[in-house]
């Protein structure tokens, strides 16, 4: 469907201005937040959409922390495999050595919409 490509193509060029923008002022942030993260490649993607957009990744200078969001109960069962191949990646490892701090965050409040009474079978 052609509006559903051209609101998603909006939204990405959003997201990806937002990212240039840190570049240029790094008073706007220093996490960058990976919502629903299940899988390496979400960070991975992360560190590629920074790089892309002209901030400094798994370098000295870095002063973006990368923080993974976990939020259902699959997710937050998976997530010592998780950090286990963060740490193993020499990029997120390399990352990590500069800012000195892993951070994990978990959601309680999906936890409950995806997996409690009201989530789907």
């Amino acid at each position: 469907n052609d509006e559903i490509l051209n609101k998603s193509s909006k939204t990405a060029a959003r997201v990806f201005g937002r990212l240039k923008l840190i570049k240029n002022d790094l008073d706007i942030f220093n996490k960058l937040i990976i919502a629903e993260t299940n899988s390496i490649v979400n960070v991975l993607a992360a560190f590629l959409l920074l790089k892309a957009s002209g901030n400094i990744v798994a370098e000295k200078e870095t002063i973006i922390d990368i923080v993974t969001l976990s939020e259902s109960v699959k997710d937050l069962e998976n997530l010592p495999d998780l950090i286990s191949q963060l740490i193993d990646d020499p990029i997120y490892r390399k990352h990590l050595f500069y800012r000195e701090k892993l951070i994990i965050m978990i959601a309680k409040s999906d936890t409950v919409r995806r997996n409690g009474r009201g989530a789907e079978s």
